[in-house]
């Protein structure tokens, strides 16, 4: 009874964390197309809290890069969803109307692994937000090293 309950507070903990801030909603790291789908990938945030967050100086890092491309400025607002996507034109040809913003070097964080890897938010005082990780990685790159795993 006594793990249960501190897994659960652990648990409760976490969500109540999560919940403050942005949020990786989705990951679309292995469309349609194999070979040529880096220009297709795309990442959905959520801003689960009440205010607007300003995402200036924020960075997203993947498995091989734990200092991150820096955000392009814009705000999420209070309850709302944005996606970053390598290309928004190629986007919105499967997502019509769904609000989304170039990621500025057309392909998230170099590409993003079919097999395994791993994307991690850092606001502007360099605090991990939120991260999401797939497949079996590469345990000692750098944002493994840097921000940790978790077994999804």
């Amino acid at each position: 009874m006594k793990k249960n309950l501190f897994a659960f507070l652990v648990l409760l903990a976490a969500v109540s964390v999560q919940a403050q801030s942005i949020i990786i909603n989705e990951v679309q790291y292995d469309p349609i197309g194999a070979g040529v789908d880096t220009k297709t990938e795309w990442i959905e945030l959520y801003n689960p809290t009440g205010d607007d967050i300003d995402l200036s100086g924020w960075r997203l890092c993947d498995n091989t890069d734990s200092i991150g491309e820096v955000f392009p400025s814009t705000v999420l607002a209070a309850g709302e969803y944005l996606v970053l996507a390598a290309l928004v034109d190629s986007f919105h040809l499967d997502f019509p109307g769904v609000p989304a913003i170039n990621w500025p070097d057309s392909s998230l964080c170099g590409a993003l692994s079919n097999t395994a890897d791993i994307v991690v938010i850092v606001n502007s005082s360099g605090t991990m937000v939120d991260r999401v990780n797939w497949g079996a990685g590469t345990w000692t790159q750098a944002s493994y090293v840097k921000y940790g795993y978790w077994n999804p």
